[in-house]
């Protein structure tokens, strides 16, 4: 019941955790987009920077996030390894980058559907 419910949120872009309690499927979590994201690469775009995203989260959540974002580039499942790897790439090409981390998720809104008492969070 959950995997369904979490298929049209990763298509749309989202990354999905699953929460439990007590060991038991209790909801779906998931980060809310900043409003601000889009205008902001946009912006980077027009002054001539490249913008390159090395995920972790899976090729349908990457990609939905690339098309809204207008990445021309990106690497879904990417672990820290690879990440370099693909940062050493760009140093050998000549390219200069700038590293950035999201923010900590702890400190973003968090959407919850209902979960197995139908509260709200």
């Amino acid at each position: 019941m959950l995997s369904a419910q979490a298929e049209p949120l990763r298509h749309d872009g989202h990354t999905v955790m699953f929460a439990a309690i007590d060991g038991k499927p209790a909801g779906l979590l998931w980060p809310i987009p900043l409003s601000t994201t889009p205008e902001a690469i946009d912006l980077l775009h027009k002054e001539g920077l490249r913008i390159v995203m090395l995920t972790g989260d899976n090729r349908i959540t990457a990609e939905a996030v690339g098309r809204r974002l207008h990445l021309m580039m990106f690497a879904p499942t990417c672990c820290p390894e690879q990440k370099v790897a693909v940062v050493k790439q760009f140093q050998s090409e000549g390219m200069s980058w700038r590293w950035r981390e999201p923010e900590s998720t702890m400190r973003r809104p968090w959407r919850r559907p209902a979960g197995r008492d139908g509260n709200r969070g």
